[in-house]
């Protein structure tokens, strides 16, 4: 038994050096080398879609209806970004007595409710995630400022985001009376 472990780990051995290109001696350096890169490029594509969320929010703050004062955002995005950092982008580039209600049909579809925080303490995104989720039959909830839920398909988003529209506009107009 011995013999044969020996063997099968010889084996993984010559099989790492011709795959890494290297001799027994520098397979760790090269791992480690490796993991660097890797990491690096895993970086650089986080600043990348960090740069594609801008644009495509950019795009959609041009297409924004209002409420009032109150600036409205309703779309989906198809993204792989952090919902979180998503959130404090478009409220970033909302500034003040903005509504968003964004679809994210990505990995996961979720769908993400931010609100600007001079208007959080009346307009709730965490309420209107819970409002929503609830005529689905299902959970989601969150803070004053920014809420999430997520969903097995698409048509579920979108019945969620025909719903979230009124409900926000809703809000939205109470919030101007």
């Amino acid at each position: 038994r011995a013999f044969t472990y020996l063997n099968e780990q010889d084996k993984i051995m010559n099989e790492l050096k011709f795959s890494l290109q290297c001799n027994a001696n520098e397979l760790a350096d090269k791992i480690v080398s490796l993991q660097k890169s890797l990491k690096k490029s895993n970086d650089i594509i986080k600043e990348l879609n960090i740069l594609k969320a801008e644009s495509k929010i950019n795009d959609l703050l041009s297409r924004k209806n209002s409420v009032g004062e109150i600036q409205v955002i309703i779309d989906k995005l198809n993204i792989e970004l952090n919902p979180q950092l998503l959130a404090d982008i478009v409220r970033d580039k909302l500034s003040t007595k903005g509504v968003a209600l964004i679809g994210l049909e990505a990995e996961k579809i979720q769908l993400l409710c931010i609100i600007t925080k001079d208007i959080c303490n009346t307009i709730n995104a965490g309420e209107i995630i819970k409002e929503i989720s609830s005529s689905l039959g299902l959970g989601g909830g969150g803070a004053k400022h920014f809420a999430i839920t997520t969903f097995t398909d698409n048509k579920m988003l979108n019945d969620s985001m025909k719903t979230g529209e009124i409900i926000i506009k809703q809000k939205c107009k109470a919030y101007v009376d």
